[in-house]
């Protein structure tokens, strides 16, 4: 199964995840990211700090979901997106808070330009069960 099991009045099962949830690229690299989901959920790559990664879906479990949203400027009623590429630092994907918008069934290509050595920790934060890490050689 993949994407959400929903029973009413029980359960909701999401199996939505990462493949690969690790990768591996030298710096400079491009990389092309595609959301395949089933359903018509966006997703986002955010990176942040190994320690900062959500561990619920409270405000106390993700903390930096509410300011990544504010930063892409998500409407959570309608799914738009004001800022679909958020850059905090010097242009190109390479510390915590740069954050790409992923369209349901679309593709979007980032350069990484974190130092060699650097692991990049990420998440989705519409989906903050979704993590992974790009490690940079």
């Amino acid at each position: 199964m993949r994407g959400v099991k929903f029973n009413p009045g029980t359960s909701v099962e999401d199996n939505q995840r990462f493949a690969a949830r690790v990768i591996t690229v030298r710096s400079g690299a491009t990389v092309r990211v595609r959301n395949r989901g089933r359903t018509q959920d966006p997703h986002t790559l955010s990176l942040v700090r190994k320690g900062q990664l959500p561990t619920g879906f409270d405000p106390q479990g993700c903390p930096v979901c509410g300011p990544l949203m504010e930063a892409q400027r998500a409407n959570q009623e309608t799914g738009e997106v004001g800022v679909p590429l958020v850059d905090v630092g010097a242009e190109g994907f390479d510390q915590p808070g740069d954050s790409q918008f992923i369209p349901p069934r679309q593709g979007i290509s980032f350069q990484v330009t974190a130092p060699r050595g650097r692991e990049l920790s990420y998440f989705c934060v519409v989906h903050p069960w979704m993590h992974g890490e790009i490690r940079v050689r």
